[in-house]
């Protein structure tokens, strides 16, 4: 099993995840404790607090808003074992833990060698998912270990829409698994000084690609917003999240010092997301003046690690392109910084679109 939720989920009953969503928050994999939200569960690695996600969730209901931990951003084959605090334990940790808490523990072997492949799709012939993993453990001279864990995982799109009325075609793609493509690696560390004290670290790197498809805009909506030269079919926008996830801990900690014990630490981590879309348009922009980008970028948000509040940077207007006030998000960029259609920063291109333009499209 190559998802962490799924094995949860399996194990205890009052664990539950989000079965479907949509926009980025459908490619965020998080838990919920006793019924509640999932940013009133409390996740630990190796009982530190883990950074949350910078992907909101904008889905109606009762997870609208939230920003969880991604368990997606940590490989299962670094994990040793999960404990779980069912009951509520706000006085302890804080509001974030009314649900409960998972405590997520790191591997600490200090030898042997473990490697694993999983592929398999749907019996629907979609969502082919391939995961491959490993874990090694070292001996640091019979005082300390170094464990490090790695973990690619690809999974296609899948499709569950059914025929759309519209349209009378089975050409829905909005419901359903995201496209995504991540690479992450772990490592645990530890290490005796003396008998009483010991230092240690551990950390995870993480990059994710992924793609989710929208709602199709039908032929008779883009009629509607003038946009049928351009899609006389319809259109279906895809947005895309590349997306970086790093956390880093490192201390000391000992016994017996004054009869106690005590542990000294340091936390960095942060989550950065890049929201685009491609294959869409901007109504008011072609209105105006006869131009379409080929792609948007809505915005650029990080998450930063413990007890900071979201950087966002300044909001730009420019009249051609996205203007909304829905999330707190860079929106409204000038076309230097946007995305083109393979991903790559740089200057956009504007393509001009006439109704019976033929040929290939001028630049």
């Amino acid at each position: 099993m190559t998802d962490i939720r799924e094995a949860l989920v399996q194990l205890s009953p009052s664990i539950s995840r989000q079965v479907n969503g949509s926009d980025q928050g459908s490619i965020v994999d998080s838990l919920s404790l006793r019924g509640l939200n999932a940013d009133q569960t409390l996740v630990l690695i190796n009982g530190k607090r883990r950074h949350t996600t910078a992907a909101v969730t904008v889905d109606p209901g009762s997870q609208q808003g939230t920003t969880p931990v991604d368990l997606d951003m940590l490989p299962l084959s670094a994990i040793g074992h999960i404990e779980i605090l069912q009951a509520g334990a706000a006085a302890q940790y804080g509001s974030d833990a009314i649900a409960g808490v998972i405590n997520i523990i790191l591997k600490s072997t200090n030898h042997g060698l473990h490697l694993q492949s999983t592929n398999g799709g749907y019996y629907a012939g979609d969502g082919f998912t391939t995961g491959e993993n490993f874990n090694a453990g070292f001996n640091l001279n019979n005082k300390g270990f170094f464990n490090l864990s790695a973990e690619y995982k690809h999974q296609d799109r899948t499709q569950r829409t059914g025929i759309d009325p519209r349209t009378g075609q089975n050409n829905d793609l909005a419901t359903g698994q995201p496209q995504v493509t991540r690479e992450t690696i772990a490592r645990n560390f530890g290490y005796h000084v003396t008998d009483q004290i010991e230092t240690y670290a551990f950390g995870t790197f993480t990059h994710r690609d992924a793609e989710r498809w929208a709602y199709l805009r039908a032929p008779s909506a883009t009629a509607v917003d003038g946009l049928s030269a351009v899609y006389p079919n319809g259109f279906e926008p895809v947005e895309t999240m590349p997306e970086n996830d790093y956390g880093i801990i490192a201390g000391v900690r000992g016994k017996k010092l004054a009869g106690l014990d005590w542990d000294l630490s340091s936390t960095i981590g942060g989550d950065h997301d890049n929201l685009s879309d491609y294959n869409s348009a901007n109504a008011g922009e072609y209105a105006a003046t006869g131009l379409y980008p080929d792609a948007l970028l809505p915005g650029h948000v990080r998450q930063p690690a413990m007890d900071q509040q979201p950087r966002y940077p300044p909001p730009r207007r420019h009249p051609g392109f996205l203007q909304t006030t829905e999330h707190r998000i860079w929106r409204g960029v000038p076309t230097r910084n946007l995305l083109d259609s393979s991903g790559r920063r740089g200057f956009l291109q504007l393509r001009e679109r006439r109704p019976g333009l033929s040929g290939p499209d001028p630049g």
